[in-house]
């Protein structure tokens, strides 16, 4: 069931604005999400966000980041797409270098209990809400 979709600006405010949009719509359609989660989710949407406007869109006002969040029996599904050329994930997260200054917010997310899917220009994240909600 689609929970949310929209399409924004290449912007640190549009991208703020979408996020406080989305968790509104989860603490009124899913009370049963608590305020840790919501939390999680609120980091998760505006790493993925913000990459994608900055690093996928270089901030040009003239691309969008479309945005769907999905309610699937398991958790959320969260897409976002950007107009960039897309790139390509190391796939190996476990790998320890704290000097390391790409992909960090990625491996947060993964550290977060998030499931990161990279295909091209599109960004999917699962969230198993039946780890999260007792």
């Amino acid at each position: 069931m689609v929970l949310y979709e929209n399409s924004i600006g290449s912007s640190f405010d549009a991208v703020d604005h979408a996020v406080t949009e989305i968790l509104d719509l989860i603490r009124n359609q899913l009370p049963m999400i608590d305020p840790h989660t919501r939390f999680k989710i609120n980091f998760m949407l505006r790493e993925i966000l913000n990459n994608a406007a900055e690093h996928g869109n270089h901030l040009d006002l003239n691309k969008k980041v479309a945005i769907k969040v999905n309610l699937v029996h398991e958790g959320l599904v969260f897409e976002v797409r950007d107009e960039g050329e897309g790139f390509k994930l190391d796939t190996d997260f476990h790998i320890k270098n704290n000097l390391r200054e790409r992909q960090r917010g990625y491996e947060t997310l993964s550290e977060m209990a998030f499931k990161i899917v990279i295909e091209h220009n599109c960004v999917r994240v699962t969230f198993d809400l039946n780890m999260e909600v007792s």
